[in-house]
């Protein structure tokens, strides 16, 4: 601390072989000066915004250079502007407003577009996205206020608390394992064992269905089964697409005969 306050009030300066004392102001040149103006115009904004009514809609600053949005309009910028003058009257600002309308800004020009927003759109994911980089990152101290802030954020951008809870609940909370009475394993059959197992879960019971492929011909069945053998080789078959589609094996000694029908059109089904 004495080190520290050494280099504070040691303001002495040499300027054509005479010597000076800075009165206002840190060191020039000194490491610690930078770090203590922006201490202190911390401060100095603090008190700013707090004690007046022309509050900006928002206020950013790098170093010495401030963008603020007003919302009250360009006729009060001027009064505001003499606000800020009174806090401390060594520290003044020069003000440039826009122009067309665009303002330079840290030399990236900044422009006003027409208030037109489009409406938050739950299937981009992005309000998933956030909710995925709070969990990664904030340490597990302060994740419920990260999440509280995300929660705050997206309903501004008129998320509704449903999706919200989704994005944050859906993803990290673990679900509850539901306990069935039973479980049925079923071929899947679309537009048969698929109802059947709506139904079966209405009352509680749990159904499982395995891919089964039902294919009906008027030959003998060793005969097809040849054929099928062939085109799964050649990939050449309805049955050979699913296959590499869906990455299936395809397992011809478990074939069986489903069924027959020796009526006038004689055909066999497996």
């Amino acid at each position: 601390m004495d080190l520290a306050k050494v280099c504070i009030k040691s303001t002495f300066f040499a300027f054509q072989y005479q010597f000076y004392e800075q009165t206002e102001g840190a060191v020039m040149g000194s490491p610690l000066s930078p770090v203590l103006a922006n201490i202190y115009i911390e401060a100095f904004e603090k008190k700013a915004l707090e004690s007046t009514t022309l509050k900006p809609k928002c206020w950013y600053r790098y170093v010495d250079d401030t963008f603020i949005i007003s919302p009250q309009g360009r006729n009060t910028v001027a009064d505001f502007l003499d606000h800020v003058h009174g806090i401390h009257p060594d520290i003044q600002f020069t003000m440039e407003v826009e122009k067309n309308p665009a303002l330079p800004f840290l030399d990236v020009l900044v422009e006003r577009k027409p208030d037109v927003q489009p409406p938050p759109n739950p299937e981009t994911g992005d309000h998933k996205q956030l909710d995925h980089r709070a969990w990664i990152i904030s340490e597990p101290r302060y994740l419920a206020q990260e999440l509280a802030h995300l929660r705050t954020a997206l309903r501004g951008n008129d998320y509704t608390a449903r999706n919200i809870e989704r994005a944050i609940r859906g993803r990290h909370m673990p679900m509850e394992k539901q306990e069935y009475l039973a479980t049925t394993y079923l071929p899947y059959v679309k537009g048969c064992t698929d109802k059947i197992g709506r139904l079966l879960t209405k009352r509680n019971m749990n159904t499982v269905f395995s891919s089964v492929y039902i294919g009906q011909t008027g030959r003998q069945i060793n005969t097809g089964l040849k054929e099928h053998k062939s085109h799964l080789k050649n990939n050449n078959s309805t049955v050979a697409e699913h296959r590499a589609d869906t990455g299936h094996t395809v397992d011809l000694s478990e074939a069986n005969m489903v069924g027959e029908d020796f009526g006038p059109d004689y055909t066999e089904k497996h």
